[in-house]
């Protein structure tokens, strides 16, 4: 199973390239780091799953921030992934921390354009529509 953490206020992910031994962690939020606040009026991360993307060794600059999270659409985000929260609570049954994650943008698209269709079909698979 995956590890589990409450979101407290004091929690942030650092973006901030001035800091390379802080990038891309959690952190306590500090006035000297940017940061991605994790507790958020939005909601979109009380369930969020870290991609381990420039992870283990950091290289400031080459992607931070980058989560699988809660989303009310299907809008674009800035590199994550975003589910509904029914959704992503399917996809916690189905993972495990050792689960792997390929993130490429053809299978992205192939992803949301089959959800958003059906979404907008009234929850009917359209003909045309292949799951990935």
């Amino acid at each position: 199973s995956l590890k589990c953490v409450v979101i407290k206020d004091n929690m942030g992910w650092c973006d901030d390239i001035k800091f390379p031994k802080k990038y891309n962690k959690l952190i306590k939020i500090n006035k000297k780091f940017k940061h991605e606040k994790l507790k958020r009026k939005d909601h979109k991360y009380d369930f969020l799953i870290p991609i381990k993307y420039n992870f283990k060794k950091p290289i400031s600059g080459q992607g931070s921030c980058i989560f699988i999270h809660l989303t009310k659409d299907y809008k674009p985000t800035a590199g994550c992934i975003a589910l509904k929260e029914k959704d992503f609570l399917i996809m916690l049954k189905l993972i495990n921390k050792n689960t792997k994650i390929k993130k490429d943008i053809d299978t992205l698209k192939n992803f949301f354009l089959y959800n958003l269709s059906f979404s907008i079909k009234g929850n009917k698979i359209p003909k045309k529509a292949k799951p990935i």
